[in-house]
């Protein structure tokens, strides 16, 4: 009996993916992969042509790319769960930009949030079911740090600064945040907020701009975007000894780096060259070798690395199905 179950699970996988491999087709043909060998798991990201954004997810170890979520207005800043199996990401579908979650396919959408202002950003935080976002204060002028935790629609303010305070990530131990901050002139700096001690402090400010830092998976490192203008690069700053390092100088604009799970890798957006065409990029820390990694006709953004690979998330949803573990329905919108 054991053996016939296995075998049905097997068969059923087998089955799925052979219709996800006819679906992904047409979804590959307008982009040019360029996967190096070693690299596993799913890659989500953005893709906005004209006055649409749709979020893809490459999966690395089919080297194949499917959209996920798409319509007419912008879906943009994906963020994975920290079990692959969620989605949360940004929206002005309903006229303002709101926070959403799905399942790791994109079904299942759930609205978070329901603010006139904006509400953008999202992040899940490294080890827990709980998002990070900025939300807009009600007369435009500044934005403020806010959790939710799916499928609750209730959002806890976390801080209360003054000016434009964005991109916010959660530090994997649950401790402190990383956010861009508009308040010291001039341009983006940089800052850390204690939730305990209801503290800033800012590590990364200057002349230059400095802005969309993110957490190293074991929490000892920050990588960011740094520059002036038209020419910004990718640096990394070490918490502990506080040295700072440029890791990329290509022509034009990099930013929206994510670490790889385990650390040795960058992917990242650069422009290299074409302007207001991002394209993802894979940078190996150990030599400093960047190489293409996907391209298109849409600008790509916003890529996010999760270590959990697609036949991981079919096997434990056949496994739920032989269970016959019902999905629990969705909560309406509000």
């Amino acid at each position: 009996m054991i053996h016939l179950r296995l075998s049905a699970i097997v068969s059923s996988l087998l089955l799925c993916l052979l219709f996800q491999l006819r679906a992904e087709a047409a979804s590959n043909d307008e982009f040019e992969l360029n996967v190096p060998p070693r690299l596993s798991g799913r890659i989500v990201f953005s893709a906005q042509s004209g006055s649409t954004e749709s979020i893809f997810v490459l999966d690395l170890d089919g080297r194949r790319v499917r959209k996920l979520i798409g319509d007419s207005h912008h879906n943009s800043y994906p963020s994975w769960s920290p079990d692959g199996t969620k989605l949360a990401f940004a929206s002005d579908r309903d006229s303002d930009w709101e926070i959403y979650v799905s399942d790791f396919e994109g079904q299942d959408q759930l609205r978070l949030t329901n603010n006139p202002g904006i509400d953008d950003h999202p992040a899940f935080a490294h080890d827990r079911n709980q998002i990070i976002y900025f939300s807009e204060s009600a007369d435009g002028k500044g934005t403020n740090i806010y959790t939710i935790v799916p499928p609750s629609t209730e959002p806890v303010r976390l801080t209360n600064l003054g000016g434009k305070n964005s991109t916010p990530q959660l530090s994997p131990d649950g401790t402190q945040i990383s956010y861009s901050t508009s308040r010291f002139w001039p341009g983006w700096d940089i800052c850390l907020w204690d939730i305990k001690e209801q503290k800033e402090t800012c590590p990364l400010k200057g002349e230059q701009s400095f802005c969309r830092a993110q957490w190293s998976n074991s929490g000892e490192r920050l990588v960011y975007s740094f520059g002036f203008g038209n020419e910004i690069d990718l640096g990394i700053l070490e918490l502990k000894s506080g040295a700072k390092k440029s890791v990329t100088s290509m022509d034009g604009r990099e930013y929206d780096a994510s670490w790889s799970p385990s650390e040795d890798y960058l992917v990242f957006a650069a422009e290299n060259g074409e302007r207001d065409r991002f394209k993802l990029f894979i940078l190996e820390l150990s030599s400093g070798k960047i190489s293409q990694l996907l391209s298109s006709r849409y600008s790509l953004r916003y890529p996010a690395w999760s270590a959990v690979t697609t036949m991981q998330l079919e096997a434990r949803r056949m496994v739920q199905a032989q269970r016959g573990e019902a999905k629990k329905p969705a909560l309406p919108e509000q």
